[in-house]
């Protein structure tokens, strides 16, 4: 049986869902993990990392690696200085 195509935007849903539920910084393997859990099938890594990767309202890299949503994250250390990196 084939699978059934996901809706559009279905698994960027889920990303920003399951990081306000968590309310905490995740790494994109951590993301990626569950997004699969959460919607039952596989997902290509790189879907996650794509989706993180962009520029989105709510989405913050808050380190390496490691997204939260909400505008109040901030990195705990910035190793060079006062400059906004990202």
């Amino acid at each position: 049986m084939a699978r059934q195509a996901r809706r559009p935007r279905q698994v960027s849903d889920v990303i920003l869902a399951i990081l306000r539920s968590e309310n905490r910084p995740m790494t994109a393997a951590e993301i990626h993990r569950t997004v699969e859990e959460h919607l039952g099938e596989r997902v290509a890594p790189s879907t996650v990392r794509s989706y993180l990767q962009r520029e989105h309202e709510g989405l913050r890299r808050v380190d390496r690696g490691r997204y939260m949503t909400g505008a109040t994250s901030t990195p705990s250390h910035t190793p060079y200085g006062d400059r906004d990196l990202w």
